[in-house]
């Protein structure tokens, strides 16, 4: 240092070259800070940190949880010990908080003002950070996996956004809009870095294995791709040039922006020249990469060399960036680590373990000894047993237990080849050396992390309602053992299974864990079993709605060992318990002599009030069984096979019809009138209608004639009918078709045309009586009836081959009516009768001038063709051209149709089952359910695969006739409409529930059997069964005279039978039998 000073003092020594110096030790002894921590707010692994580029002072860390955290990393305490505390969040009770995972987080490049964010909800958004609130939104049709802004643009303040999709997009903030896309890669793009030296120079990495550059002043193709094996440079995005050998999930420019870094699956870092585009093939050895996001790494600034710092499974590897030299390991977490950032004023690094329900921020600093976390003497104990296990008899090892020399603190130290000298490039043996004791630390560090874990877990319980709990196993053995710290590693052994409580499911045998975490330290199943452990963890923001906790099945034993250790309030030992039920809740109950005077000192209840009086899962469940279409009765039967508590039927009666059927006949009439406004004032209206009845067959109780409007594909208004209240079954559909129209016409809407099926009592009545409107005929039930038609007349004999032109006239039809305009009724006849020359191999100078030529290509001429004048042309003739399927023909709707009507029909049948019978209130509010859960999700977007293309799903359909039919396969199913009624339910008074109720409740029609005045009483109608049952039938006559009887006209019948011998067959010309008759006897061989 003093040498330094001199030299630059004499001006013989660049100014620089003392910092440059200083910055290089420092970054080169970076290890795992001792006094400087970070304070847990994320739930769940952090996938993106960014440090702010104006003071370097500020932490912005984006998790897997959804929540953005900013951290103030400087010391102002004055002591060396410091926990950088978050100076705000926005958690999971921020209404603009992300649903889903936070992929990237970045700071505006020139002050802390803005900070964006992109997450797995498709959204990218600009936080105010003094208010933060979303200053803009920008929506994506993928998942956003990276996002970047450029740290030296002045002229432009574009946000390159890489998504699901193989498009790169660019938003400005100054527009607030997405300016244009960037097209060239093939598959999801994973990553994207702007160039730190041209403003204009952005690097994407793709799935796709591919690195492109690109100018973004010319998008129309990106400037190169990068390719691994330095061949010729290619000038179009369509080369097939790669960078890796799998996705790429990493880029990082040099401080200096002349290289380019890029990271891949396929384990490997490539350094690139940026102006030439070529690998520079510097080799950093393997680096574990299996993440599916976007990876961050950085490179440090003022050091020489330059150094990269990667994340490599649980560790940070250091590498010289031009040399490829492995410098260093930064040990310390126990999970595979996602992204870190580099402090270039204080020459730290601070990481983040990926994906954990604990994760807790590690910050790495220049020449500190790394922290000892603080653990019992037993697991420090067992740690240095592991350890000596682990290196084997034949390294080198002193292991020193320094509990008395540091006065008591818990720590130990592990020297392995201590006796050694540090390693140099020329000794394997060190270097073999140096990996083990790398390898060790990692056990080691993973062992303390699940064992702060299990400490954390401990103090929730104490939190969750234990103020002073027992003295667990662990601290008791701990104690034994701190009194017999002599005693062999066998009685540690036994002592360590003695811990362990069959009934302790939390309890962690941390000898097995330390024989098994070094094992499993670079394999694939560690990150399964993490995964797994992810997916498993049960984590609730405070002040969630109890319809939104959690809820899981106890048992009644685990339920009375828990509340039999001690009491709750005085903490006496093995209290007396009591279980009560209410529905599904538990009500346990303890008594205990010495804290109360009535013998009962603590009950606690399973579930907690809501509406009033009511435990919030019996409303819960009863909730979700009418809002899923299941049976009471069915669901009775499963929870009686399972064995849980539950109401009874009349339990769930009274929920539907106090809370549930109010709060959706008003959010039903909210929604409608929503819809009626907004088909106020639109002209040509196009509307289409059916029916349903409610049983199979011609005596159904209840029907539905439903009003759907093909302008905004939704369901707008239904009525439910009753048979009696129209006169009987038959008339329900034309009683509810006229019912709408005087519902929707009196609430202000114009039905100009209307689409249904062929109903006569319908047709008769539009044409009739609303003759501004124009009606159509659905093109399904016309071709149904001409393939039933059609079926029968191939039946006949000589009519076969009209079966092999079944579909192609099916396919005729739906062309006749789909290329006309709507309501020219003469072309559709014309097109239509047309298909009678067009079999008979006629396909030009038809009679009726509007069509006079068939409209397809060339024809296949060994087809099966029928001739005019045959008895299968006849016949098709007399189908095709009867007089009133050509009326109806004349009606076909050529735009909408009522497919969507018979697709909810299907959809109904799950909520309102025809073979259960509901009464009028169930029907109607079963109906709107369907309505709801049909309009929300109609028109879904389709799903799509890793590579951006579509699924589809392909049938081969009975009605079909063997030709298949492709659909999309849509995005999974929402039911925001069930939030909605949830809503409803909770906010709204009871009284106004019961004012719904009562409206409601006075529209219902009388029962069917009303109209029966004279009947007998309840209690007459049971005496007069009981009496039936004990009539008997008598004999007429008896039973004696009826024998006689019958034994008389055997014998009768018996006395007059002749039996008479079969005459024998004879020959029709000689008469003679044709028993051993020879052929030409008699000249009748022919016959």
């Amino acid at each position: 240092m003093l040498n330094f000073l001199s030299c630059r003092e004499n001006g013989t020594l660049d100014p620089l070259a003392l910092v440059r110096a200083e910055t290089t030790r420092r970054t080169f002894s970076l290890e795992l800070s001792k006094e400087q921590d970070v304070q847990r707010i994320h739930s769940s692994g952090v996938n993106s940190l960014d440090l702010d580029p104006a003071e370097h002072r500020y932490l912005l860390s984006g998790g897997a949880d959804g929540v953005i955290a900013i951290y103030d990393t400087h010391n102002l305490s004055g002591t060396p010990s410091n926990t950088s505390e978050a100076v705000c969040t926005v958690g999971r009770s921020h209404r603009h908080v992300h649903k889903y995972s936070v992929e990237t987080v970045s700071w505006y490049p020139h002050d802390t003002g803005l900070f964006t964010s992109s997450s797995m909800d498709k959204t990218l958004k600009v936080w105010d950070t003094n208010v933060l609130l979303p200053a803009e939104v920008f929506q994506f049709e993928g998942t956003v996996y990276s996002h970047a802004m450029s740290p030296v643009a002045k002229k432009h303040c574009l946000i390159a956004v890489a998504t699901m999709t193989s498009i790169v997009t660019l938003c400005d903030l100054k527009s607030g809009s997405s300016t244009h896309i960037l097209k060239g890669h093939k598959a999801a793009v994973k990553c994207a870095r702007w160039s730190p030296r041209n403003p204009y120079l952005l690097a994407t990495g793709s799935q796709d294995n591919k690195v492109l550059l690109w100018d973004v002043r010319s998008a129309k193709s990106s400037l190169m791709s990068l390719d691994q094996h330095n061949g010729e440079l290619a000038t179009s995005t369509a080369a097939v040039n790669t960078a890796h050998n799998g996705h790429v999930n990493g880029l990082c420019f040099t401080p200096e922006g002349l290289h380019l870094l890029s990271f891949g699956t396929d384990h490997r870092l490539r350094l690139w020249d940026t102006a030439t585009g070529r690998n520079t093939l510097v080799n950093y050895g393997k680096i574990s990469n299996e993440s599916k996001k976007s990876v961050q790494f950085t490179v440090s600034r003022g050091s020489s060399p330059d150094v990269v710092f990667v994340p490599d499974d649980s560790s940070i590897a250091m590498f010289d960036v031009f040399g490829g030299t492995d410098l260093n390991r930064l040990v310390g977490h126990y999970n595979y680590v996602q992204c870190c950032v580099f402090n270039p004023d204080t020459q730290s690094c601070g990481i983040r373990r990926g994906l954990l329900p604990d994760a807790v921020p590690t910050v790495d600093t220049a020449g500190l000894p790394a922290p000892d976390v603080p653990a019992s003497d037993r697991a420090r104990r067992m740690a240095v047993r592991e350890a000596l296990a682990q290196v084997g008899p034949s390294t080198s090892t002193t292991v020193h237990d320094d509990n008395e020399q540091q006065g008591g603190e818990s720590g130990h130290e592990v020297v392995v080849g201590a006796e050694v000298q540090p390693p140099t490039s020329d000794c394997e043996g060190c270097a073999v050396l140096k990996k083990e004791v790398h390898r060790l630390q990692k056990a080691v560090s993973k062992l303390k992390g699940k064992e702060k874990k299990n400490k954390e877990k401990q103090a929730d319980n104490v939190h969750h309602g234990l103020d002073d709990p027992p003295s667990s196993p662990y601290e008791e053995e701990d104690e034994e053992e701190e009194e017999e710290e002599e005693s062999s590693d066998s009685s540690d052994e036994a002592d360590s299974s003695d811990e362990a409580d069959s009934s302790d499911e939390d309890y962690v045998d941390y000898t097995q864990e330390e024989s098994s975490a070094t094992e499993s330290l670079y394999s694939d199943e560690d990150e399964d079993e993490d995964a797994e452990t992810r997916r498993n963890t049960v984590d609730v923001e405070p002040g969630t709605h109890c319809f939104d906790e959690p809820k899981f099945l106890v048992f009644y034993n685990m339920l009375i060992s828990l509340f039999s250790l001690f009491c709750f309030k005085c903490k006496q030992d093995k209290p007396s318990v009591k279980v009560r039920r209410n529905g599904t809740m538990a009500i346990v109950t303890q008594f205990c002599s010495s804290c109360s005077n009535d013998n009962e000192s603590y009950t606690w209840r399973s579930q907690p009030f809501i509406l009033g009086k009511y435990p919030a899962g019996n409303i819960l469940l009863s909730f979700g069984m009418l809002m899923t279409g299941i049976s009471i009765n069915k669901t009775l039967l499963l929870f009686k096979h399972i064995g849980m508590c539950m109401f009874t039927a009349r339990t769930f009666f009274k929920h539907q019809a106090t809370f549930l059927w109010p709060s959706i006949l008003r959010h039903w009439e909210t929604y409608r009138q929503s819809l009626i406004d907004q088909l106020k004032g639109k002209d040509n209206v196009t509307w289409s209608g059916d029916g349903r009845y409610d049983s199979m067959g011609h005596s159904a109780k209840y029907g539905a004639y439903t009003m759907f409007c093909n302008t905004i594909s939704k369901m707008v208004h239904f009525e439910f009918l009753q048979s009696n209240q129209s006169g009987s079954s038959n008339a329900m559909e034309l009683d509810g078709a006229k019912r709408c129209f005087s519902f929707l016409c009196s609430a202000g809407l114009k039905i100009t045309t209307f689409v249904s099926d062929r109903h006569k009592g319908i047709t008769r009545w539009l044409r009739e009586e609303q003759k501004g409107t124009k009606h159509f005929f659905d093109l399904w039930h016309v071709a149904k009836s001409l393939v039933r038609d059609l079926k029968k007349a191939s039946q006949e004999k000589g009519c076969e081959i009209i079966k092999e032109w079944m579909k192609s006239i099916k396919k005729h039809l739906y062309w006749c009516a789909l290329s006309c305009n709507q309501g020219f009724e003469q072309m559709i006849v014309a097109k239509w009768k047309s298909i009678l020359r067009h079999i008979s191999n006629k396909h030009d100078n038809h009679p009726d001038p509007l069509f006079t030529t068939c409209e397809h290509g060339p024809l296949e001429q060994d087809r099966k063709w029928i001739y005019s004048g045959s008895l299968a042309h006849d016949k098709l003739s007399t189908v095709l051209l009867k007089k009133q399927r050509l009326k109806d023909i004349r009606k076909l709707s050529s735009e909408p149709q009522t497919s969507c009507l018979e697709g909810f029909h299907s959809l109904l049948n799950h909520g309102h089952p025809k073979m259960i019978h509901f009464s009028w209130m169930g029907g109607v509010c079963r109906h709107i359910l369907a309505i709801l859960h049909f309009n929300e999700n109609l028109k879904r977007a389709s799903q799509k695969t890793k590579d951006g293309k579509t699924y589809y799903r392909v049938t081969y359909p009975k009605f079909m006739l063997g030709e298949e039919v492709v659909r999309e396969v849509p995005s999974p199913q929402t039911y925001q409409y069930v939030s909605d009624i949830r809503k409803v339910m909770l906010e709204t008074p009871k009284a106004d529930l019961a004012e719904t109720r009562l409206k409601y409740s006075r529209k219902a029609p009388d029962p069917l059997c009303s109209k029966f005045t004279e009947r007998r009483s309840r209690e007459e109608a049971i005496k007069r069964h009981e009496e039936k049952k004990q009539t008997r039938t008598q004999l007429c006559p008896s039973e004696q005279e009826q024998r006689i009887m019958q034994a008389q006209l055997e014998a009768v019948a018996s006395t007059s039978r002749v039996t008479t011998a079969r005459k024998p067959a004879r020959c029709k010309k000689c008469k003679q039998p044709m028993k051993g008759h020879r052929r030409g006897v008699c000249g009748t061989s022919g016959d």
